[in-house]
């Protein structure tokens, strides 16, 4: 096996020491859980208890098959007979068309609470709402000549890039300074930034516009992970401006716990 050269290990030096990227991008929350309470939290045995969950969708596409179930509480004592419920579709944001708000979807488990004992008995009842969504990213990388870049004082580099809203960012990362010589290797970095995980943690991406040796890589929840792809550039006499798109489907949840006692049994 051939050495690497003195020029390759000057380009890879200059790769790691001058990446970038650049502002617009964006992560944050898909659908939220912005209620999930009992009514009442504290009750008496055998008598009814109403508990309410509220989500809406605060990321850049529509959630869709939008589930809720209710964990926690023991069937034997409590008898839920719909623990899985469905909210189905909520609808993206869009506040440039004046629609501030995504969709809201409300679901509600009426139930009636346990025989009583000899003491209060807490309860943790928790939900897991589950969603299918989508993250991607355009961006465009400019690449350019030796004699462009002395004549322009134009070293080229990513010119544009955005990442929808939502739990799963992605973001471009690629050299300073980008001279017509073939491939140039970029970086996708992703990261979880929602409050919940990935059904079986992988994601597979779709990608336009850059090779890259795989496409799959493992995001367990509040990690960040990497995809190594490369821009053919070679054959830009002057200047070139490279369109780059990637994009993911998957599905996530996000829990949110509340608390529920079920006061002693009265004095005979």
């Amino acid at each position: 096996m051939k050495k690497p050269t003195l020029l390759v290990l000057l380009f890879l030096i200059v790769f790691l020491a001058g990446c970038v990227g650049q502002s617009g991008i964006s992560g944050g929350p898909g659908v939220v859980v912005t209620g999930f309470s009992a009514s009442p939290s504290t009750a008496e045995p055998s008598t009814n208890v109403e508990i309410v969950l509220t989500v809406e969708n605060k990321g850049d596409v529509n959630a869709e098959n939008v589930n809720a179930e209710l964990m926690g509480l023991p069937q034997t004592e409590w008898n839920i007979p719909n623990r899985v419920q469905s909210i189905g579709e909520l609808v993206a944001p869009q506040p440039s068309r004046g629609m501030n708000q995504g969709g809201v979807g409300d679901i509600v488990w009426d139930l009636m609470s346990p025989l009583g004992k000899n003491v209060d008995i807490p309860y943790e009842a928790t939900v897991r709402v589950t969603y299918d969504y989508t993250s991607s990213l355009d961006a465009q990388v400019s690449a350019v000549s030796t004699d462009w870049m002395r004549q322009k004082n134009d070293k080229g580099g990513i010119k544009f890039q955005k990442s929808s809203s939502g739990p799963v960012s992605i973001k471009l990362i690629a050299p300073s300074t980008i001279i017509s010589s073939g491939r140039i290797p970029v970086q996708f970095q992703i990261t979880n930034t929602g409050s919940g995980g990935i059904t079986g943690e992988a994601l597979t991406f779709s990608v336009s516009g850059v090779d890259c040796p795989r496409t799959d890589i493992r995001l367990p929840k509040g990690r960040t992970g990497a995809l190594y792809c490369s821009i053919s550039t070679g054959g830009v006499t002057t200047y070139d401006v490279f369109q780059i798109g990637i994009s993911t489907s998957y599905n996530y949840y996000i829990d949110q716990t509340t608390s529920i006692t079920v006061l002693r049994k009265p004095p005979v």
